[in-house]
């Protein structure tokens, strides 16, 4: 008897104190039962690659302009492609600082022995035509910078003149002595 007096309970009394906390919701037998999270929303897509690998671009990685400072450490050449599906959209391999511009419309980004991309935004470097490139050519050849022009040939000489040659009427009779 002792237990239930400390519990407030006597033999046929019972007494209850008033709560201060609000009584829960029913609960929905019927309800789904959410997962359960730690506090921090799911990952969405990086912007910052730091791992050789295939990404798949709107779901890992964030379409947009990246850079490279290039290959790793170990010298060899950084590989990186754009792809739509099957399709090889652009590729390169450098030993030089990379930037690549992944539209929305690429499905996966795969680099190899690459440094870290980090999503830029910045516009893209001036990439010369076909005819920027010839028209630096040209004036590179016609100002010659790499000295003085060569030494032109000399004429060639005219071929003298030959005395003409005599014809003869068809006569049937060989020129005589």
């Amino acid at each position: 008897m002792a237990l239930l007096i400390a519990a407030g309970v006597t033999a046929g009394h019972v007494s209850a104190q008033p709560s201060s906390e609000e009584p829960a919701p029913p609960t929905d037998p019927t309800a789904a039962a959410a997962p359960p999270t730690e506090g921090a929303p799911p990952p969405g897509p990086k912007t910052t690659i730091d791992a050789d690998g295939t990404y798949a671009v709107g779901t890992e990685i964030v379409p947009g302009v990246y850079s490279s400072a290039g290959p790793n450490a170990d010298g060899t050449a950084c590989y990186w492609k754009r792809t739509n599906g099957d399709e090889l959209v652009d590729n390169a391999l450098t030993k030089k600082p990379a930037v690549v511009q992944i539209s929305a419309g690429d499905t996966a980004f795969t680099t190899n022995d690459c440094g870290p991309w980090q999503l830029t935004n910045a516009p893209l470097p001036k990439q010369g035509s076909a005819t920027d490139i010839l028209g630096q050519l040209g004036k590179l050849i016609l100002t010659n910078p790499s000295g003085p022009p060569p030494q032109s040939a000399p004429a060639a000489e005219a071929p003298a003149e030959q005395a003409p040659t005599e014809h003869l009427a068809p006569s049937g009779v060989a020129p005589g002595p």
